[in-house]
């Protein structure tokens, strides 16, 4: 759970010595915020362990914006604040997810720029586009 809003997330994030975060945040508006500069980490893939400190340094972490889990009550859907989140923001998972059927949809324009940043962060690291499946 993040909310909409990049600045609060990396600032949350400053409150903790944890080295918790990603590089870089994507807003509900698509805009790109970098938290700190690509070629150093953050812990963001879970517990610090040292298989994921192992990952964390080998990757490039992003986050996109959304409030994720939400409670459904009388038709309405609420996020862990109790604001309610408009239905067509609502994604409706089949199978029970962390808890829930239902979390906040990502929206176009941020899928938009992580595909642009994604492209950007391949040609920065000379990252190969192409995935071999070892088929």
């Amino acid at each position: 759970m993040s909310s909409g809003n990049a600045k609060n997330v990396i600032k949350q994030w400053n409150t903790k010595s944890e080295r918790i975060g990603t590089a870089f945040v994507i807003d509900r508006e698509e805009i790109i915020h970098q938290a700190f500069i690509s070629a150093f980490w953050a812990h963001h893939l879970g517990p610090v362990e040292i298989n994921n400190t192992i990952l964390n340094n080998q990757s490039i972490g992003i986050e996109l914006c959304s409030w994720g889990l939400l409670t459904k009550k009388n038709d309405k859907y609420y996020n862990a604040y109790s604001q309610e989140i408009p239905s067509e923001e609502v994604i409706i998972y089949q199978k029970l997810f962390r808890g829930s059927f239902y979390y906040q949809k990502y929206t176009d324009k941020q899928l938009d720029s992580l595909r642009n940043l994604v492209v950007y962060l391949f040609d920065a690291y000379g990252i190969p586009k192409t995935y071999n499946l070892g088929l």
